[in-house]
């Protein structure tokens, strides 16, 4: 097969990949009957740990530590299922000999994920510090994402079935939220555990099953590993994040189970990394190939074929920062013009995305917006964005560009216009002038290219087929270019 592109994943901030992925499940029989399912093997480590003179604990005593607790937990399943180095080896995790270990462990999740004692942890902060914690002991291997009300989504149960399918393992945050007046909810407080289960998802009476991290009191050794569970059930009300933030109504699930009955209101997600290979093969029909490298749960194949409803050559394909959904442009066939699809990453079916005459590159950034290169029209829309965002979008001048990327770190939309040798950067909702850089001199650039960003030094990188070698463009699109 003569493939286009290959896109490989790496975590960073919000979105699951520097580069966009796309990862398909065809299996969509066996997907759909595991209505029930649940993960043998997950620890269940206490937060709360005691610092005494003998036995080192956390910062204060480990009341605010459960997201770090409940990413330890992940990282003892990944150590006895083929990845040792994550949590230093297969241990056997209940035992006490492994305490002073899982304790140094937690602490170090907590530096780099920015948790402390009085605040606790952050999205953010989730994102970046599990994704650097991964980096340094299975370089290459894990993504990690976050799901969350306070980034404009609102988790439901059916994302931890789908995230689940997708084989990736969760981590589920309930928010406490006070009640006052009656029907209006304003979140106090939040809590982390480690998803292990569901039951009930498909007769639409959902119940999670659940490492809970706190359920112990604070002590020095580590208490027998148990599991929690409790009923979803959805509150349609007005909610808000905090106090000083505006009210705004919602359908939300409630854990009724639970005591106070908090809110189900974000979730993180640790994924084996993937690749997508775009085949446009002259001896048969386009298709996308799906690689899994790293299969954890071993609910997919390694390697998944999904050809085009349309048969267009495929031109461009893009994730969602979830990495749950995933849009793809195919070329014109005959009378059928060039299309966008949105494909359903459990059951494989394809969903025309309609509004675009002439569409030729796709990219998301790390909260949502897809944008579309439309001919001359650049063009941004949330198409996964809560119902009370539905229609927001926006659109701008293209400029000329042949390809685009965004910016994570400072949130910035990049154009190069290959033939005007120009790099143009906008706001991430393509607002206001944007900032034009000329390419420094270098190495012939034309013919279709990629850039990105890179999250480390801001450098721009431009892939495109006659140069031999990729492009790296030094000071943030200023500067000096080197071919490599």
């Amino acid at each position: 097969m003569n493939s286009h592109r290959m896109r490989v994943s790496r975590g960073f901030g919000y979105r699951g990949s520097m580069i966009a992925v796309l990862g398909l499940v065809s299996a969509a029989t066996s997907a759909l009957a595991q209505c029930d399912w649940h993960i043998a093997g997950i620890p269940d480590f206490d937060q709360k740990r005691l610092d005494t003179t003998s036995v080192p604990g956390l910062p204060g005593s480990g009341s605010m530590y459960c997201v770090p607790t409940s990413s330890t937990n992940l990282m003892g399943f990944l150590a006895n299922h083929g990845y040792p180095a994550v949590l230093g080896g297969n241990h056997n995790w209940q035992s006490q000999s492994e305490y002073n270990l899982v304790t140094s462990r937690i602490t170090f999740l907590g530096q780099l994920m920015g948790t402390t004692a009085d605040g606790g942890s952050n999205p953010s902060g989730f994102v970046a510090g599990l994704s650097t914690y991964l980096l340094l002991y299975e370089p290459g291997k894990f993504d990690v994402t976050n799901s969350a009300v306070t980034s404009g989504f609102i988790p439901t149960p059916a994302d931890l079935w789908i995230t689940h399918q997708l084989g990736a393992l969760v981590q589920e945050t309930w928010g406490r939220y006070t009640e006052s007046p009656p029907g209006f909810f304003t979140r106090s407080g939040g809590h982390n555990t480690t998803l292990i289960g569901m039951t009930g998802f498909c007769n639409g009476a959902p119940t999670v099953w659940f490492n809970n991290p706190a359920d112990d009191a604070a002590d020095t050794t580590q208490s027998n590993f148990t599991y929690a569970h409790s009923r979803l059930v959805p509150v349609t009300g007005f909610f808000r994040s905090g106090s000083s933030q505006a009210y705004s109504a919602r359908t939300m699930y409630r854990f009724v189970d639970l005591d106070n009955q908090p809110f189900f209101d974000n979730y993180g997600a640790t994924w084996g990394a993937l690749a997508i290979v775009i085949g446009n093969s002259a001896s048969g029909p386009p298709e996308l190939q799906v690689q899994r490298p790293v299969e954890v749960l071993g609910l997919l194949p390694a390697v998944q074929h999904f050809q085009t409803p349309t048969g267009g050559a495929i031109r461009d394909v893009a994730m969602q920062p979830r990495m749950e959904s995933y849009y793809y442009i195919t070329g014109p066939v005959g009378s059928t013009p060039v299309k966008v699809f949105r494909l359903d990453p459990v059951g494989g079916g394809s969903t025309e995305i309609t509004g675009f005459s002439a569409p030729t590159r796709l990219y998301f950034s790390r909260h949502g917006e897809l944008y579309v290169l439309d001919g001359a029209t650049l063009s941004w829309t949330n198409p996964e964005a809560p119902p009370s965002s539905v229609g927001q979008g926006g659109s701008t001048a293209s400029l000329g560009i042949d390809c685009l990327t965004y910016a994570d770190a400072n949130d910035l939309v990049v154009g190069l216009d290959v033939a005007g040798r120009n790099v143009y950067v906008w706001s991430r909702l393509l607002t206001g002038t944007p900032q034009t850089v000329a390419l420094p001199p270098g190495p012939c650039v034309s013919g279709r290219s990629s850039i990105v960003v890179s999250p480390v030094d801001g450098s721009l990188w431009i892939c495109q087929r006659r140069l031999p070698g990729d492009l790296q463009v030094h000071g943030g699109c200023g500067g000096s270019a080197d071919a490599g």
